[in-house]
């Protein structure tokens, strides 16, 4: 009896596993798949080539009103560089400074917060930020451009954004031969003079700010005012309109998203 038991029980976690790793997924789920190399361009997959990133060691971690899984990951996955991948998972590489770990976790967090509410950041950026998300690029951007996109795990879901419906920031790699990811560049696309040019116009310096690292997504841009300046409830003294836009849309002790009233 007991080992009839013993050989139904593992069948039943072989059927779990198996209906676990075919249940099609949908495209409104915010990419929970670890994998996301069906992402990725022909230059993405070279970008990545010998890249490891199974995890070192993996470790549980509670992040306010959010519980994240921290993996500790080798130094070549995504070039070293801190992501995030799936609804659940912080992967930071094992060279990182230590002393960098707090900002980081908290950008990263950020991230995860846009994957789990994709509508509340959408809603907040093209209402108060007068940016739009898209999963394709444009109708007249130029192959080249398109061509050339550097993917980025913490803004794959919509990888495409315009400013103002006009200007799309395009973050690409400097050349097949360079295929850096901390080295590729923001091209700046006009929609209205089909013009490619290097910097964002200076409307958007206006509103944003001139020292915005990470101009290529507002995903970003959000994540950097709120691990940065915004940290703890600090403001610079004089902050940029979209700051104070954020400011006060992210009103609660421990929000999850801006909200609108």
């Amino acid at each position: 009896m007991l080992g009839t038991l013993i050989i139904v029980g593992a069948i039943i976690i072989v059927l779990l596993v198996i209906a676990e790793k075919w249940t099609p997924r949908t495209r409104n789920e915010p990419f929970f798949d670890h994998d996301w190399s069906n992402k990725w361009s022909e230059y993405d997959a070279k970008a990545r080539e010998g890249a490891d990133c199974k995890p070192i060691y993996r470790i549980q971690r509670k992040m306010g009103q959010i519980s994240t899984w921290v993996w500790v990951v080798p130094k070549t996955c995504e070039q070293g560089l801190p992501h995030t991948r799936a609804a659940d998972v912080i992967a930071m590489p094992i060279n990182l400074p230590k002393s960098r770990i707090p900002s980081i976790m908290e950008h990263e967090k950020i991230h995860l917060l846009q994957r789990r509410m994709p509508d509340s950041w959408a809603r907040f950026y093209r209402q108060k930020w007068d940016y739009d998300l898209y999963r394709e690029p444009p109708v007249g951007m130029p192959k080249d451009l398109i061509k050339m996109i550097r993917a980025n795990p913490d803004t794959a879901t919509d990888p495409w954004c315009c400013w103002r419906k006009r200007w799309w920031p395009v973050p690409v790699y400097k050349s097949i031969s360079d295929l850096s990811l901390g080295g590729s560049v923001v091209k700046w696309w006009d929609q209205n003079t089909l013009k490619i040019v290097a910097a964002p116009p200076d409307e958007w310096k206006t509103f944003f700010g001139s020292d915005i690292h990470q101009s290529e997504h507002p995903h970003e841009i959000s994540a950097e005012y709120l691990s940065g300046p915004m940290f703890n409830g600090i403001m610079p003294l004089l902050p940029s309109e979209a700051m104070v836009r954020l400011r006060t849309a992210w009103t609660e002790e421990d929000p999850l998203f801006p909200t609108i009233e």
